[in-house]
């Protein structure tokens, strides 16, 4: 168990205000978390970092993978997901749900990391502007 206090100023203070649209917090924000230890290596993990030695552990049969495998079973992870969605783009046609369906698939998965604070209201708007126009 972690216990950590993340500043109001610091750039990951917005990732801990989710609680509806309007809630913005005062100040600080005490992150109470888990991480996973090895004995072996001694070394301490996220839980993000362990569940992409999961997906490599799966990926490649093993127990025991490298930093090189977990960076190539992420990046083939992003891919994929890159792929589902570039075969989703159909979706689109109908522009208010394809656009709902899309978003959800993209700021719900592991594309999360490549979107902006913003991107979110853009997509919703400019389906809606479609579908008006």
């Amino acid at each position: 168990r972690t216990e950590r206090i993340v500043r109001k100023g610091d750039t990951e203070h917005s990732n801990y205000c989710h609680i509806g649209t309007k809630y913005r917090p005062h100040g600080d924000i005490m992150v109470i978390g888990r991480e996973y230890y090895c004995p072996s290596c001694d070394k301490v993990f996220s839980c993000d970092e362990q569940g992409d030695v999961i997906v490599a552990q799966r990926y490649y049969n093993r127990k025991i993978v490298s930093v090189a495998e977990i960076e190539e079973a992420k990046s083939r992870k992003i891919q994929k997901a890159c792929k589902q969605i570039g075969k989703m783009r159909w979706l689109l046609f109908i522009p208010v749900f394809g656009g709902l369906i899309c978003a959800f698939k993209i700021f719900n998965g592991c594309l999360d990391v490549y979107t902006k604070e913003k991107d979110l209201h853009k997509l919703t708007l400019s389906a809606i502007l479609v579908f008006i126009k």
